[in-house]
């Protein structure tokens, strides 16, 4: 029965010890999320920057002027990539901070099951302190040198002799 509320008590602490890792390794991919899409947003720029100097060069060597249809479409280039490069971002940092949503969750559930096996375990202890009162106190046991085992009649004098009994 200790024993019982020992185990709880360990359960919970590892429990709460594994829900911590996982919170840890939730944290640490949420940091990879943000590089890797800090990464990508950047190649991605990168890439659309040496796309816009080669649409300007050819431009330039047709002769054409950069007003009117070659402007709108130099443009529009830009807007996309720019859309583009920052929906990468949102997206890195919304899918980072669904893995921090899941990290402080998992912390909590280790921190619940902790406080969880602290409860079994005092209802475990209360549980069989109750058993025990009831099994040592049931009437018609007079005497308190009748128990059997250590401790029996312990603490029980002529005038504590019936103390609790009928």
């Amino acid at each position: 029965m200790a024993g019982t509320a020992f185990l709880e008590l360990q359960a919970g602490g590892v429990a709460r010890d594994i829900s911590e890792y996982n919170a840890s390794l939730m944290r640490e991919k949420a940091r990879i999320t943000r590089e890797t899409a800090k990464y990508e947003e950047a190649r991605l720029r990168k890439t659309v920057g040496r796309v816009k100097s080669r649409q300007r060069a050819l431009y330039a060597k047709a002769g054409v002027t950069f007003e009117g249809s070659p402007l709108e479409v130099m443009v529009e280039t830009a807007t996309e990539a720019e859309m583009d490069a920052l929906m990468i971002r949102y997206i890195g940092e919304t899918e980072a901070r669904g893995l921090e949503m899941e990290a402080i969750s998992a912390r909590w559930s280790g921190e619940l099951q902790e406080l969880t096996s602290r409860i079994k375990a005092g209802r475990t202890i209360l549980s069989t302190g109750a058993m025990l009162y009831g099994t040592y106190s049931a009437p018609g046991m007079k005497d308190p040198g009748a128990l059997k085992g250590p401790g029996a009649g312990y603490g029980y004098g002529k005038r504590g002799a019936g103390y609790g009994y009928k």
